[in-house]
């Protein structure tokens, strides 16, 4: 929940156009698409709980990655240029390729996300 919670922060803080700068600058951008790369976290455990609760985190990141992505590029070319300068655009349509498996709050809410970066 933490997590999450900064992540809303963050998507709060980049809908004004000086944080968006700040954001820019601090190589935010690079570091959302870093999460996105990183898809997962050491799961190499054999307690099933503790593996699923990694997948729910993994998830997490990938999802509100793409969300604070999202509000950093909206209306901002400078960060639509290091988007595709640092690559990310490959990562941006493999998140639109995965296959939701439950159709939940997330796996309908972040298409949407993605469609607003591209």
């Amino acid at each position: 929940e933490y997590a999450e919670n900064v992540f809303n922060c963050l998507c709060e803080c980049l809908m004004l156009e000086v944080n968006r700068e700040l954001f820019l600058k601090a190589d935010g951008v690079q570091l959302m698409i870093l999460l996105i790369k990183r898809r997962k976290l050491k799961k190499d455990t054999k307690n099933k709980a503790k593996k699923h609760l990694l997948s729910q985190f993994n998830k997490l990141l990938r999802d509100s990655s793409i969300r604070v992505l999202s509000h950093a590029v909206q209306g901002h070319p400078s960060a639509c240029n290091t988007l595709v300068d640092s690559n990310g655009l490959g990562s941006v349509f493999g998140i639109l390729m995965l296959r939701p498996k439950g159709l939940d709050e997330t796996a309908t809410a972040v298409p949407g996300y993605v469609l607003s970066v591209l």
